[in-house]
């Protein structure tokens, strides 16, 4: 019949919804609902016209009134390692959702599973359950029918596999309420879930029994004792499906690096969280963090029946400091999976199941292993690393930060994971002027001078220190500190003093380090800022994975005219750091950057010394763009300000940090490691990362630290790192203490002679 006609009998009433089938094939009557129903509700369902299936194939067996499909993103979690009874391999996880991070967080979970030597799982078949509801004359008579049912099991097996060849009769138990009694049969269904299956054979058991004991009657064939669906503690006691175990040892090291957290701090998230706040609420059979997310997404993506996600996401988990390490443990009583029926035999269900039951070396299990075992294990292993992660990020505080990323689409720059600093080194002229001598030669009041800045003395670089001198005596300290390195790849160095116009300052560290050619290197500019520029580029290419490690460097020797307000405080030094991903002292959680067109500070080509417009330099120039970028960074991670152990600033004078700081909320002893411009100055690009590394000399494991730049011209570049327990083992031969102590004063004249601005 021509679809123009179906449509006409479907307006007029004269043929049923349900009934096109029988009077065109299949893709015509989808066809034909699809179009009817926009007509009823004007609404086009047209995108749900893309099918991989065949439609003729569901008809009868799958769905009723079909009208199309509805894509679901899926996506891939792990590699994710399992050892059990029947995985044994690393695996994929195919997850279909919408629900950002999921994906991300087990994958997390996985690696840090897979790097601790992987799953540990055992699984059990305990069968997929029916329970008949029978009425009997009484109590008594009800005994009579379960020692009847005793006397006969072997008959009623028989009945049982008569329905089927792919079920088998394991166990029946009988439980009694007066005259109504459940016998809760457990059947084996092979490799499918066997629901079904298992109402059809209980069906023909109940049959037997009736006609067999005429004064018992059927009430229903699923008595509500199975449990199907529905949370329930005999599932948990008793299992249906398959029960699997899973376990892990997680050494302290990985749940720092890959988790951001400590063994203790997840452990107490479990206790408190899962178990004393599962308690409280009255949690049934379901002490977990969210099992149900990761059962969804597998069960969605390899077609198994999604109303079973309330049975499979039953379960426990423990998690427990082990000495130095981190214990994990679940138990799933009751998964109801199979590898066969129901959804499991759509092309693209059919696919995804087969690539989650099928190891990284392409090989699956011989045909003595059960597909459904293997598939089951692989996931208890999955919703372990999924739990793992979510506990971790909860002890972590980065939960809520993870959620609002997605939510917003924020498109500010993405740190990689387990990426950081692993080694570093500092560069301070030994020579020094006091800011009172300074005030002196040109007629000012000391003490209101170094008051007003907060400035005592500066760095004075002697006749052969410029910025590329001081960049390689960073780097080489930085090389020095390191018990090897990985390849760098690339050398970013900024300073707004770079020697040369044209040639390369980096590259001159390279050669002077002879790190092989086989390197990218570019000078960065952008004021007091150029440096943590650098550093960002760095970490980019070596989160990436384009280079093994990177160094970044900030250098100058910064120019003020002789007599300018910045005589007083602009001095020279340099840092340098090496970002990498293997033995970081430090992670680089997060950066974000805050830059705007704000004319406070600038010199042009040719001309020696900056010039600088007064009123913009305290806002909207350095207060509003460090101010902003803090504020960014804190939003994006979820932090507080008390959550750091040291906050390092850009500081162009003491005044100004002190200043947002108390703005911020920021106390002393959090500003007091980093703050070194009283007895430096501002050594511009090397400002703020000097105080990094007088931070890194001095912080112990775990501990958080807040880096922000300010570069004039304007931006902010701001950094949350963590300390690992690697910095306990690190020491800086040259520490920025050391070097600050170490010293010798020039008066005026000599200050003048060495930076050059004496001229004939």
């Amino acid at each position: 019949m021509a679809q123009d006609d179906l449509l006409q009998q479907l307006r007029d009433g004269t043929l049923k919804l349900h009934a096109l089938e029988e009077h065109t094939d299949a893709v015509t009557a989808m066809q034909v609902r699809r179009q009817y129903i926009a007509e009823l509700t004007q609404v086009s369902p047209d995108s749900f016209g893309h099918v991989s299936f065949e439609p003729e194939k569901l008809r009868n067996r799958n769905i009723e009134n079909l009208i199309g499909s509805v894509d679901l993103p899926l996506g891939i979690a792990g590699p994710l390692t399992v050892r059990g009874d029947a995985a044994d391999g690393t695996y994929y996880i195919p997850m279909a959702t919408t629900e950002g991070t999921l994906v991300a967080s087990t994958s997390r979970g996985a690696k840090a599973l897979r790097l601790s030597g992987g799953v540990s799982a055992v699984s059990e078949y305990k069968g997929m359950t029916r329970a008949p509801l029978l009425r009997v004359p009484g109590v008594g008579r009800g005994q009579e029918i379960i020692a009847w049912i005793k006397e006969n099991f072997s008959l009623l097996s028989d009945a049982a596999a008569q329905t089927s060849s792919h079920i088998k009769l394991l166990d029946m138990t009988a439980h009694q309420l007066g005259r109504e009694l459940w016998l809760r049969m457990s059947f084996d269904t092979d490799e499918a879930m066997g629901m079904n299956m298992a109402t059809i054979a209980s069906q023909a058991i109940a049959d037997h029994i009736t006609k067999e004991n005429p004064d018992v009657t059927l009430v229903a064939i699923s008595g509500n004792l199975c449990v199907d669906k529905k949370p329930s503690a005999i599932n948990t006691l008793m299992g249906r499906g398959y029960q699997v175990q899973a376990e892990a040892v997680i050494p302290a090291s990985v749940v720092a690096d890959v988790l951001n957290t400590t063994p203790d701090a997840i452990a107490a998230v479990n206790i408190g969280k899962v178990w004393h706040g599962g308690a409280i609420a009255g949690t049934a059979g379901a002490f977990n963090a969210h099992f149900a997310n990761i059962v969804a997404a597998v069960y969605a993506a390899t077609g198994q029946d999604l109303a079973h996600i309330v049975d499979a996401a039953q379960g426990y988990i423990t998690m427990e400091a082990d000495g130095d390490s981190l214990y994990v443990a679940l138990t799933l009583p009751s998964v109801p999976a199979g590898t066969v029926g129901g959804g499991t035999w759509l092309p693209d269900q059919a696919a995804a199941r087969k690539l989650m039951t099928t190891d990284t070396e392409g090989k699956e299990a011989s045909s003595a292993v059960k597909q459904s075992a293997i598939f089951v294990e692989v996931l208890a292993a999955a919703i372990l690393a999924g739990d793992l992660s979510l506990h971790a990020a909860i002890a972590a505080g980065q939960l809520s930060a993870a959620h609002k990323k997605i939510r917003s689409g924020q498109t500010h720059m993405k740190v990689p994971a387990n990426t950081g600093i692993i080694t570093y080194g500092a560069a301070i002229p030994r020579r020094r002027i006091k800011t009172s001598e300074i005030a002196r030669v040109w007629g000012k009041e000391p003490e209101s001078i170094a008051q007003g800045l907060g400035v005592l003395e500066k760095t004075v670089p002697a006749a052969d220190e410029d910025a590329a001198s001081l960049a390689v005596q960073a780097a080489q300290s930085a090389v020095a500190n390191a018990d090897g390195l990985p390849a760098i790849g690339a050398i970013y160095t900024g300073s707004e003093s770079h020697p040369y116009t044209v040639k390369s300052t980096s590259a001159i560290v390279g050669e002077a380090l002879g790190i092989e050619h086989s390197y990218t290197a570019a000078d960065t500019e952008f004021a007091c800022k150029a440096g943590t520029a650098g550093l960002q580029a760095v970490l980019g290419l070596t989160g990436s994975g384009m280079i093994e490690a990177g160094l970044a460097i900030g250098s100058d020797t910064a120019q003020s005219r002789p007599g300018d307000a910045l005589e007083y405080s602009a001095g020279a030094a340099a840092a340098a750091f090496v970002v990498g991903t293997q033995n970081v002292i430090a992670d680089i959680l997060w950066t974000a950057s805050f830059t705007s067109d704000t004319p406070d500070f600038w010199r042009r080509e040719h001309e020696m010394y900056p010039s600088h417009g007064g009123r913009f330099t305290g806002e909207p120039a350095y207060f509003r763009h460090v101010t902003s970028a803090v504020k960014l960074i804190l939003s994006e991670s979820d932090m507080n300000i008390d959550d750091f152990d040291h906050i390092v600033f850009h500081m162009p004078n003491a005044r100004f940090p002190q200043k947002v700081a108390k703005d911020l909320g920021v106390s002393s002893s959090q500003l007091a490691a980093g703050f070194v411009v009283p007895e430096l100055g501002n050594s511009y690009s090397a400002c703020s990362l000097v105080g990094l590394a007088s931070v890194l000399d001095q912080a112990g494991p775990d501990q958080h630290i807040l880096l922000c730049s300010y570069g004039s011209g304007a931006g902010s570049d701001a950094f949350i790192l963590k300390t690992t327990a690697g910095i306990k083992e690190f020491e800086n031969t040259h520490s920025v203490r050391t070097q600050i102590d170490t010293k010798q004063y020039v008066d005026y004249t000599g200050y003048i002679t060495s930076a050059g601005k004496l001229h004939s």
